[in-house]
């Protein structure tokens, strides 16, 4: 968006915008389940055992039990 005209254009496209149904929205909560925690046996950050594993095959070099544990303090306090 350079220019208010390439604005207006994006703006609408919200114009008729209908949020998920409730079955999409049912459908997302279950892939969510299934691909993002469910595969990986854990459903929370702190639940972390620390052993490593994901630091090692990690192709950014991640700190991640760093990052999970701050992700555990800042989300559950």
């Amino acid at each position: 968006m350079s220019n208010v005209e390439q604005m207006q254009d994006n703006l609408s496209y919200m114009k008729d915008f209908n949020g998920l149904t409730e079955k999409e929205q049912e459908t997302l909560k279950k892939a969510q389940e299934e691909w993002l925690v469910g595969k990986h046996g854990r459903k929370s950050a702190n639940e972390c055992v620390e052993c490593g594993k994901c630091e090692e095959v990690c192709p950014q070099h991640i700190k991640i039990r760093d990052e999970l544990e701050k992700i555990a303090a800042e989300l559950l306090g």
